[in-house]
């Protein structure tokens, strides 16, 4: 027979051996089928005297079935509304039934039964703070507290979900403790009542001993904020999207964070330690990290709006509002940075539902933005971004405003560059003086362009414009090179890196009242006031190279008196040798013969003459000829030493008898008479000396 037929074979037995007179209101329960025979007895020794009817119930000992821990009957459990820092009375006993209300499982597997700080066995189904962490955790974990779209959610946003859970079920512990504190020892007790304690005397009570006795606490916030650092550190191993999802995660955790009273006050305690000033500290690591986010990547803006409506949604103390309205920035597919860098708003002012408003972003913002543009060489957007921007460090912004005539020479707008140079002094005067040159000399490529019918008219602005230039930069104002550097690119056009020079053509020499016009123009030194103007007469290369070389006579110093500057800039202007001349027709009355015998002293020492013989000697027989025929007789000597170095270096390093022939009849047509015109010893000498070379036999 089976268990249930014996069941209801005894119970039927036990139905019939009641009494009849037993009363319908007795009811007699019997707890247990084993004790069914002394129930038995029980009941026929009372059958003799009852009057009623008996109804008989058998039940079997109750089942304990699954339960919350706040439902349980073995264990008394105390509810409370949101206690973190212990388990309340037994609340942490817990049978083998009775399961974890947050994480809705059996409590002896919860992980956070009794971790400090979330203490799951205080949670009850009637308090909100708990009904909402167990909302969280029954909703997808972390991530239900974003709301995001479900389809916002791919695998790096998992991720980050997790790797953010994790982290603030490390967080909380430390923040309790925290919260708790750390017992110090008090101070050491000074009472007389213990003088006798060395001698074993008994002490007598006092009232001031407890005031010393009493132990302190101290409220270190330090742990909490070594956490959040180290945790901001490791991100990089998630997405954009990630990251900024899990420090948005984090600042919500740490802004809930309050301060313990006093601990603000401590004299000599680190700012790590003090709440306020470490999580302000945090909240600006998260700002700055947040915001690189959004600049070095195009996040979704679905996934922005959605993290921006929970992160304002956020409980914000005192400390940390101003950062309510700073964690993300103007998008770069957003109306106000896409139509400025299109170039459809060229001045920054927009009118957003009526109102008026600038583009305005934080330094870092744009610093971050400019470097990002640069890394993608988008250069021309970067300079119309930097044109309309506005900041609050209007200081940096200026110095970063400074590059724009760099990125103007990176899309080939030199003379664009020249003119944001010219017309902003404070530009030119902080750029350095190498970048200057460099702009410089790309833009003079432009004037020796054949192919551009305007080129030789641009010469007269590209001169105007360096010169204004040059003039405004302290450091190239008071270098000669600067100027000599200007003659050499008007008169030589621009060699492609990788090809030998090419032959130079000579320029046509102006008509001789073009160089007395020169004289009457004013205001080419005049750099912190203008942009020069230069006539159209003198709009062609010829043309600027004599006011070129005007402006270097109004500048002649020391710095040209040296042998190696003067060498430089006579070797600046080429084959023309009528500005040579007029520069040393204009000059003549500021040398001395020191300077002759410092040029001669140069030239043997240097090797300058037999040097251009190989590689220039038309150029260097056209200076000798020139210094022979100016009206200078400083210049007169120097162009016989001149002509002497060269004859006997062509004379010993010539190859063929044509060539020495040429340079004989070069020598007696023009150097002879020269020497024969001057006589003086040292002439007489040295026409000694060429006549005897000329006279040996071959």
């Amino acid at each position: 027979m089976s268990a249930a037929g014996q069941e209801r074979e005894t119970l039927n037995k036990a139905v019939s051996m009641m009494p009849n007179n037993v009363g319908d209101e007795s009811v007699i329960i019997i707890s247990d089928v084993d004790d069914f025979n002394q129930s038995s007895n029980d009941l026929s020794t009372r059958s003799a005297d009852a009057d009623d009817s008996i109804i008989v119930t058998f039940s079997k000992k109750a089942e304990v079935l699954p339960h919350a821990r706040s439902d349980c009957t073995s264990n008394i459990f105390r509810p409370a509304e949101n206690e973190l820092s212990c388990p309340l009375s037994m609340n942490s006993a817990f049978c083998e039934q009775c399961y974890c209300y947050v994480c809705d499982g059996l409590a002896s597997q919860c992980k956070y039964w009794t971790t400090l700080g979330i203490f799951h066995c205080n949670a009850h189904n009637k308090s909100s703070f708990w009904k909402k962490a167990r909302n969280v955790a029954s909703n997808g974990g972390i991530l239900a507290m974003f709301n995001l779209n479900p389809e916002l959610i791919d695998a790096d946003i998992k991720n980050a979900g997790k790797l953010l859970e994790t982290f603030l079920m490390i967080l909380k512990p430390l923040y309790c403790q925290y919260f708790i504190g750390t017992r110090e020892p008090g101070n050491a007790c000074t009472c007389t009542c213990h003088d006798g304690e060395a001698s074993n005397l008994p002490v007598s009570p006092c009232q001031f001993c407890n005031l010393h006795h009493l132990t302190v606490k101290e409220h270190f916030y330090q742990p909490v904020f070594s956490a959040v650092e180290s945790f901001l550190n490791v991100l990089g191993s998630l997405g954009p999207s990630g990251q900024l999802l899990a420090m948005l995660g984090v600042a919500k955790e740490i802004m809930l964070h309050t301060e313990m009273p006093m601990t603000s006050s401590c004299v000599g305690s680190s700012w790590k330690n003090l709440l306020k000033p470490a999580v302000v500290h945090l909240m600006e690591m998260i700002q700055l990290k947040a915001r690189m986010i959004q600049v070095e990547h195009k996040l979704p803006p679905a996934l922005l709006k959605g993290l921006k409506i929970f992160f304002s949604g956020l409980f914000f103390p005192i400390h940390c509002l101003r950062f309510l309205n700073s964690m993300f920035i103007i998008g770069w597919d957003e109306p106000m940075i896409s139509s400025v860098m299109r170039g459809q708003n060229i001045s920054g002012i927009f009118y957003i539902k009526g109102k008026r408003q600038l583009l305005h972003e934080d330094f870092d913002v744009v610093v971050a933005r400019k470097n990002k543009l640069v890394q993608e060489e988008k250069y021309q957007e970067l300079i119309r971004y930097l044109k309309v921007v506005l900041t609050h460090n209007m200081n940096g912004l200026h110095k970063l405003q400074y590059e724009i005539p760099v990125y103007l020479c990176k899309i080939n707008k030199m003379f664009d560059a020249l003119r944001w140079m010219a017309s902003s002094p404070k530009c030119t005067s902080n750029l350095p003086p190498t970048v200057i040159k460099t702009m410089i000399v790309n833009a003079s490529e432009l004037i020796h362009d054949t192919a551009a019918p305007a080129s030789r008219e641009k010469a007269s602005l590209f001169l105007s414009l360096a010169l204004r230039i040059i003039f405004l930069n302290e450091e190239l104002k008071n270098d000669i090179h600067s100027l000599v550097m200007l003659v050499k690119l008007l008169c030589t056009p621009p060699t492609p890196a990788g090809t030998q020079c090419a032959h130079i053509q000579a320029l046509g020499c102006p008509p001789p009242e073009l160089f007395e016009m020169s004289h009457a123009i004013e205001g080419l030194n005049e750099g912190n006031t203008h942009i020069p103007s230069i006539p159209n007469t003198f709009s062609s290369l010829a043309g600027c190279v004599i006011i070129a070389t005007h402006v270097i006579v109004q500048n002649f110093s020391l710095q040209l008196l040296r042998p190696d500057n003067f060498w430089n800039l006579l070797l600046a202007y080429g084959p023309n040798m009528w500005a040579v001349e007029f520069l040393l027709s204009s000059i003549r009355h500021c040398l001395k013969w020191t300077f002759v015998d410092d040029m001669k002293n140069f030239a043997y020492r240097e090797g300058i003459v037999e040097r251009l013989a190989v590689q220039h000697r038309q150029q260097i027989c056209a200076l000798t000829d020139l210094f022979r025929k100016v009206d200078h007789a400083e210049f007169n000597h120097l162009g016989i030493y001149f002509s002497s170095l060269l004859f006997f270096f062509i004379m010993t390093n010539a190859s063929t008898e044509p060539e020495k022939e040429n340079v004989k009849k070069w020598m007696v047509s023009t150097v002879i008479p020269t020497l024969v015109r001057l006589n003086t010893q040292e002439s007489i000498e040295l026409q000694k000396a060429v006549w005897h070379f000329l006279n040996q036999p071959s």
